[in-house]
């Protein structure tokens, strides 16, 4: 890691494992399955994700169908700071939930790093929402729910032009409830001061990042002929 404000001094006063978290919680309008999509191609992360500069998911982690899976991340913002590790991201279609977490790293900018998306389709023509609850810790796939009608996709799914004249048409309908929380456990007294600061921010830009990722790929023609399916039955 390369971090130029970090002297040595600040390395010799490291304090006690501080973790702190932070939420957000936004309605996002696009189809919480197009948005799920997204979140699950962690290869593409540094196309579009602030401060990305490397994501690289490793092939041979993948296991059971891509729920599972390990990837390399650098982020940072050079010269001042840049931080490279390993992320294990577990994936569960059932509950539209992606979950990840720091398993190694190269540098001290923080000791742990874990995030949880949580998914829900909000239909605004009945204002309500579908799928449950969950919080960072709660990323385990339930194999007794594998009957549930949400549509699995996996990590190398990639989005195809939409059927012309009818994306539009659901995205008047359709919104996405979204819960992101991400958890961080320092050691740098240096970054510990400004912890609350830096979660804040990241949360933030994040989700305000895979809104505009969102807007900016189209919705696939399966998704589309799915949701046309439902709305004729």
């Amino acid at each position: 890691m390369i971090f130029s404000g970090k002297s040595a001094v600040a390395s010799f006063l490291k304090v006690s494992p501080v973790t702190k978290r932070h939420g957000e919680s936004r309605i996002l309008k696009t189809h919480p399955l197009h948005l799920f999509r997204i979140i699950q191609d962690v290869d593409r992360y540094h196309e579009f994700l602030p401060l990305c500069h490397l994501s690289k998911v490793y092939p041979e982690t993948i296991v059971d169908n891509g729920r599972q899976f390990e990837a390399k991340l650098r982020v940072g913002k050079p010269p001042l700071f840049s931080e490279e590790y390993i992320s294990r991201v577990t994936v569960v279609p059932e509950h539209l939930r992606v979950c990840s977490e720091s398993i190694s790293s190269q540098g001290n900018m923080f000791e742990s790093l874990k995030s949880s998306w949580q998914l829900r389709r909000v239909d605004t023509t009945t204002t309500t929402t579908t799928t449950t609850e969950t919080n960072i810790r709660e990323c385990d796939s339930d194999e007794n729910n594998k009957h549930d009608t949400v549509k699995q996709s996996t990590m190398n799914d990639r989005a195809s032009p939409p059927i012309l004249g009818r994306e539009n048409e659901w995205k008047s309908n359709i919104s996405c409830h979204v819960d992101f929380q991400v958890e961080m456990t320092v050691t740098d007294p240096v970054v510990v001061g400004i912890l609350d600061t830096v979660l804040l921010q990241v949360a933030g830009r994040q989700v305000e990042a895979f809104e505009k990722r969102c807007e900016e790929l189209p919705w696939p023609d399966e998704l589309i002929e799915q949701i046309d399916g439902q709305r004729r039955e």
